[in-house]
């Protein structure tokens, strides 16, 4: 694809597209682009979205959105054939973070002015309420399933510098995977390895889960400098060995500036005003 302001690519999981985030002028949406040369297809063209995240049959999109006050969490069909519909919304910031296995359960970070990132879930088979889930006072976010559907691993600054950990789902028990740092978090398919960042590092833990939880040593996978952001914005192939990243182009400074924004939650609600369009 051509270089743009691209943000949150997200691998569908029969590994055949790329949903993602696209800056454009003042605004972003949600496109998806088929493997392995197109075309790219816009299928948000509302409001202010991103941070698309494939449903486990792959044939849904969950992805915030900024509409008419706080961020809220949307979903639609993955093809675009009809409009997007509200999944979490409510007086506080829901950011979306990941499916469970099944497809029944919604993780997604609540960001309170009272209590902070916190890590909250909700179901959509009982039609239960949103309930908290990890809440502690610490900033806890980014929180996604193990392939299992046991363990959540999410960051957190519980330690006073933000790390990776796991707990297992749904009681709460969190132990630290990674050492010296640790953000985003993703599970490998088969649920034997952690992937997260550390900086420029793509560090990588295997990881064992029955009949007790083993953990061993963080290691580096390589190192080299890619966009980050305030959010994840890799993925990691089914097969665990190929990463898809975002690289900055020096050639078109403009389109990283559209994406290198700091306190970004307040910047895009003063860039998008409420009842604003594309």
């Amino acid at each position: 694809m051509p270089p743009q302001a691209y943000c949150d690519p997200a691998l569908s999981p029969d590994g055949q597209r790329i949903a993602f985030t696209k800056f454009d002028r003042g605004s972003s949406n949600i496109w998806v682009y088929d493997l392995p040369d197109g075309p790219a297809t816009q299928v948000t063209f509302e409001s202010s979205n991103f941070l698309p995240i494939w449903t486990p049959k792959g044939d849904r999109l969950t992805f915030t959105s900024y509409r008419a006050g706080p961020f809220g969490v949307y979903w639609m069909p993955a093809d675009g054939s009809s409009g997007e519909e509200p999944l979490v919304t409510g007086p506080n910031d829901q950011v979306a973070a990941s499916w469970s296995p099944d497809g029944t359960v919604l993780l997604f970070t609540e960001i309170s002015p009272v209590t902070g990132y916190d890590i909250w879930s909700l179901s959509i088979e009982d039609g239960s309420t949103p309930r908290p889930l990890i809440c502690e006072s610490a900033r806890e976010e980014h929180g996604v399933f193990s392939p299992d559907g046991n363990w959540i691993a999410y960051e957190s600054d519980r330690e006073g510098r933000t790390e990776v950990y796991v707990s297992p789902y749904p009681k709460p028990a969190p132990r630290k995977i990674s050492t010296g740092g640790g953000s985003r978090p993703k599970w490998s398919a088969d649920g034997k390895e952690l992937f997260y960042r550390n900086g420029d590092k793509m560090m990588a833990v295997a990881i064992e889960t029955q009949p007790a939880l083993r953990v061993a040593n963080p290691r580096a996978l390589f190192e080299e400098h890619y966009y980050a952001g305030v959010e994840p914005s890799y993925d990691v192939s089914q097969d665990g060995q190929r990463f898809l990243m975002l690289k900055e182009s020096l050639e078109h400074p403009a389109a990283t500036q559209l994406i290198v924004v700091l306190n970004w939650f307040e910047e895009l609600k003063r860039l998008v005003p409420p009842g604003r369009g594309t």
